[in-house]
């Protein structure tokens, strides 16, 4: 898989590009709706900018890092003359495919990518599915020369642990955002709780979360719960989501409720 071809020019193809390419692979092209970042892109990893049915046919592996939205759709512009393809979503079945490639399937890189902000990619886990053995394990060995941890998982598994990611990032960073709102909103430094918010993801690095729960609910405490709320009650969204989150711990460790 010396010469990789990508459809996209998002974050996940900016940094799966970049790290294959320090790798020693060659980025053949980038193909992308929208053209100037292809163009920008390209440029950072000496490839070129061509349209998806302009794609190589000596190209040994199509990369397509697309929104899951996008994918169906552009599996149909794509030429069956591509030997080998794999999308890199966590959401989307390996059968989107339709079988319309000799070899296909899915590369999935367990992270939260960023443009602006450099990753280390070899502390990513890569999941990996193929219609077949011998490309399953090509896509396994390509994932472990630019990341330390390679798996294979088929699209049931790797749904629920799409899904556990949701929970584990998206929902989190919307605490935190929720917690910078509270604090500015009274003029109070956030900067206060970062430490706490840092200790809570490093904890995870020895113990089991469902170990190190605190807090007013896991206490059942209900004066501090009740003057919480009360504190919300210029935002009822708010208040009920802090509501529904204090009784789901406080049935997951009480057996009881608000």
């Amino acid at each position: 898989m010396n010469n990789i071809s990508f459809i996209g020019s998002g974050n996940v193809a900016f940094h799966l590009s970049k790290a294959l390419l320090s790798a020693g692979h060659t980025i053949t092209s980038i193909s992308s709706r929208n053209k100037s970042n292809a163009k920008k892109l390209a440029e950072k990893v000496n490839a070129k900018v061509c349209d998806i049915n302009e794609i190589d046919d000596t190209v040994n592996l199509v990369i397509i890092a697309v929104s899951d939205d996008a994918i169906s759709e552009i599996i149909h512009e794509i030429p069956s003359y591509i030997n080998c393809i794999v999308h890199t979503s966590g959401a989307v079945s390996m059968d989107v495919f339709n079988n319309k490639f000799e070899n296909f399937g899915v590369f999935y890189p367990l992270q939260s990518f960023s443009k602006d902000r450099k990753l280390a990619i070899s502390l990513v886990p890569f999941l990996i599915e193929a219609n077949g053995e011998a490309f399953e394990v090509e896509l396994k060995n390509l994932a472990l020369k630019i990341s330390q941890r390679a798996e294979i998982m088929d699209s049931e598994s790797r749904k629920h642990l799409h899904l556990a990611a949701v929970f584990a990032n998206n929902f989190i960073n919307l605490m935190a955002t929720e917690a910078y709102n509270i604090l500015e909103g009274k003029n109070i430094d956030a900067s206060l709780i970062r430490p706490l918010m840092i200790e809570t993801i490093l904890r995870l690095e020895d113990y089991h979360p469902k170990d190190m729960q605190t807090g007013p609910a896991k206490r059942n405490d209900l004066e501090v719960l009740k003057k919480h709320e009360e504190l919300l009650n210029s935002n009822s969204k708010l208040q009920s989501l802090y509501r529904q989150i204090s009784q789901q711990i406080m049935r997951k460790y009480n057996g009881s409720e608000l």
